[in-house]
């Protein structure tokens, strides 16, 4: 089974998830295009807590990566609103999943953006027979540190957060 179309679009609520594709974003119209590109760079922002502004093409290139997803959360008018990256790599130990970016707008924390995106990461992270998924959720976060321990994570070493396969 390919980790690459697995993974198909899942629903719950007003709330879509979907796998953000180079081709989603490069076959777009222009205005759809800006439009999409804004929005991730707002939720950038949001995760590093300064501005944030990705280019098209590293974010079309960051697509293209065939050891990566990227997941969007949509809300009904179609505006994302949660973005989570993974990806997979190899160490001494064996494969992990490490995620790389992981963020849900403000106003709709508490919903179920977050489980959509956590589900899929997890999902994704079993079709490519991982160990381990690993991410860094620094100390001045403590919702998000609260959040990842509430869903199987394990707090090791300050800011890294792990949870082993079962």
């Amino acid at each position: 089974m390919s980790t690459q179309n697995c993974l198909a679009d899942r629903t719950v609520g007003a709330m879509k998830l979907s796998t953000l594709q180079s081709k989603d974003v490069a076959g777009a119209n222009h205005v759809r295009m800006a439009a999409t590109l804004a929005q991730i760079n707002a939720l950038m922002t949001e995760l590093m807590g300064h501005k944030v502004v990705i280019d098209l093409e590293i974010l079309l290139a960051t697509l293209a990566q065939t050891h990566s997803k990227t997941f969007v959360v949509l809300n009904q008018d179609e505006k994302i609103i949660g973005i989570g990256k993974v990806s997979l790599l190899w160490t001494l130990h064996g494969r992990e999943a490490r995620i790389d970016h992981f963020v849900v707008l403000p106003e709709y924390r508490g919903t179920d953006a977050a489980m959509l995106l956590v589900n899929a990461i997890e999902d994704f992270a079993r079709m490519g027979n991982v160990f381990l998924t690993e991410l860094i959720c620094g100390r001045e976060r403590p919702a998000a540190r609260a959040f990842w321990k509430k869903h199987g994570f394990e707090e090791e070493l300050g800011a890294v957060f792990r949870k082993y396969a079962e």
